[in-house]
């Protein structure tokens, strides 16, 4: 891989971190209650989901992140761009499509 597609890769990866991070932080801001429960059954139930969906994106948010940094450290040690199950070069388009693949289309599968 040429240092070039790295330093491309590394920016979009960055980006993607920043985006998280920032994502993370509204979702939390959401997740702090200032009034308490209400008393009306059908504003509990939608209360309690709308918590649920919060606490679903937050989840789906960190693990995207935890993915992101596992690339960024992969291109650290020289790794990035290689597949974790097989050790083939994981195809450009795929990385240009997500960044913080961990394996090749094939292994995807």
């Amino acid at each position: 891989m040429q240092a070039q597609e790295i330093k491309e890769y590394r920016n979009m990866l960055l980006a993607k971190r920043e985006h998280l991070i920032e994502s993370l932080g509204k979702i939390n801001i959401e997740k702090i209650r200032e009034n308490p429960i209400s008393a009306d059954i059908d504003d509990q139930s939608q209360e309690i989901e709308n918590d649920q969906v919060m606490d679903a994106l937050d989840l789906l948010d960190v693990k995207e992140l935890e993915k992101v940094d596992q690339a960024l450290r992969r291109m650290e040690k020289g790794l990035y761009g290689i597949c974790l199950d097989c050790g083939a070069q994981i195809s450009s388009s795929r990385l240009k499509a997500l960044p913080f693949a961990q394996q090749c289309i094939d292994c995807a599968h």
